[in-house]
């Protein structure tokens, strides 16, 4: 039996049993798992400790689409669309060089044999 969990963490958190099968697998209906609101009222939120910008490693998704979040935030719809665009470029690019450099690797380096 395989079951999907879904919703989201602050507000809704659902369960439901995918039934296999047929060419589509479905789910039953869900129940709820968690509701915030109902276990500690309508007021309820959950605080998200994140370190400072500074300290975000190079590659943490905050600091890389930085660039993006503040041209969106000036209203700069075409700056966000060019840096998106040179990110979304290199991360392609990053995938296929380090997919290349796996397929081209010596298999005799890490104890495999033919």
């Amino acid at each position: 039996v395989i079951y999907r969990i879904h919703g989201k963490w602050d507000d809704r958190v659902y369960v439901s049993r995918v039934v296999q099968g047929g060419r589509d697998d479905s789910e039953d209906e869900a129940v709820v798992l968690f509701d915030a609101e109902r276990e500690h009222g309508p007021l309820y939120s959950m605080n998200m400790w994140l370190p400072r910008f500074e300290d975000l490693e190079a590659h943490n998704s905050l600091r890389v689409w930085q660039g993006v979040k503040e041209a969106l935030a000036r209203g700069d719809y075409e700056t966000a669309v060019e840096i998106k665009t040179a990110l979304e470029a290199a991360q392609k690019e990053l995938l296929r060089s380090s997919q290349t450099a796996v397929a081209s690797s010596d298999t005799s380096h890490h104890g495999c044999s033919d």
